[in-house]
């Protein structure tokens, strides 16, 4: 039989991997809070519309997604970079957001032609990608502009070349 004092102990160590949840938890919202409003800024510039921006990453809110990857990504059980439990549920998690969103990449992952996708999505992945930049950015400096960060990366993006030209329109020439 636990003594008292054993009792207490294991009961406030299980209250300390709550707390760390907890951190986890919020580390995770604030990155996604940053990235999607990166994500609606860039989307609104290139003339997306508000309903599929706001309902970027949506499932990234699941239960079934946001704990795998915030375990991934905020767990200091990750002492390798390929702790292979962890991983491998991130990867479901990955999976399971691909088959469930419409970003243009996620098509690719399930063999869909590019040119049966919408552009809007195919636009889209721009403003993805900007609000992954973002998210991240910690200096030194000001961050790039959308247009900017396009024109960075315009020749090494994966964007389709239809999308590509229209993101030159909206960004470049302004129509």
């Amino acid at each position: 039989m636990k003594s008292k004092h054993a009792y207490y102990i294991d009961k406030w160590a299980g209250f300390g991997d709550w707390v760390e949840n907890r951190k986890q938890d919020w580390a995770n919202l604030n990155y996604l809070s940053k990235h999607k409003y990166h994500v609606l800024r860039a989307g609104l510039k290139l003339d997306l519309p508000f309903l599929q921006l706001a309902l970027h990453d949506y499932n990234k809110f699941y239960p079934s997604v946001w704990i795998p990857w915030r375990e991934w990504s905020y767990s200091k059980k990750v002492e390798t970079p390929l702790d292979a439990k962890l991983f491998q549920d991130w990867r479901k998690a990955v999976q399971k957001h691909y088959e469930s969103e419409s970003h243009a990449h996620h098509y690719h992952k399930m063999g869909v032609p590019v040119e049966k996708v919408p552009i809007e999505y195919r636009i889209e992945r721009l403003a993805d990608h900007y609000g992954v930049y973002r998210a991240n950015f910690k200096g030194p400096g000001k961050p790039m502009t959308l247009t900017q960060f396009w024109m960075n990366r315009r020749e090494r993006s994966p964007i389709d070349p239809i999308a590509k030209s229209l993101i030159d329109q909206k960004l470049i020439y302004g129509v």
